[in-house]
């Protein structure tokens, strides 16, 4: 079985650029099945798979009441600490009961994204 995550976004460039430089992942495949859709499938070191959906005849995603996190946990949770600083990214620290360590932020279209340690 394969399983991946479905993402609508605003800008493809933007998306690219964020998903890659910033969460590492790698571009697998990318389509225009119509004038109006372009998809984008991405790869991470763990095989998951991202696909990032541009559907111009769609609004922009809302995501201001979602609840959703795409959560990422690593070994040296400082090198991902220090590329979010090297790119601006503003998050959100906090420490669980259990003494993990969580870096919350937001990818270009809201989507919540989440660092912490394990």
């Amino acid at each position: 079985m394969k399983s991946f995550i479905t993402i609508g976004i605003n800008s493809v460039d933007e998306s690219i650029h964020f998903y890659t430089e910033v969460l590492g992942f790698k571009v697998e495949s990318r389509v225009k099945p119509t004038d109006f859709v372009e998809l984008i499938w991405l790869k991470n070191e763990n095989s998951l798979i991202v696909e990032l959906v541009k559907n111009d005849r769609m609004p922009p995603p809302d995501r201001s009441q979602s609840s959703v996190t795409l959560t990422f946990q690593f070994e040296n949770l400082k090198d991902k600490v220090e590329t979010l600083n090297n790119f601006n990214i503003e998050y959100n620290y906090y420490q669980l009961p259990n003494g993990l360590n969580v870096y919350k932020f937001k990818d270009p279209d809201g989507v919540s994204i989440a660092f912490m340690d394990f």
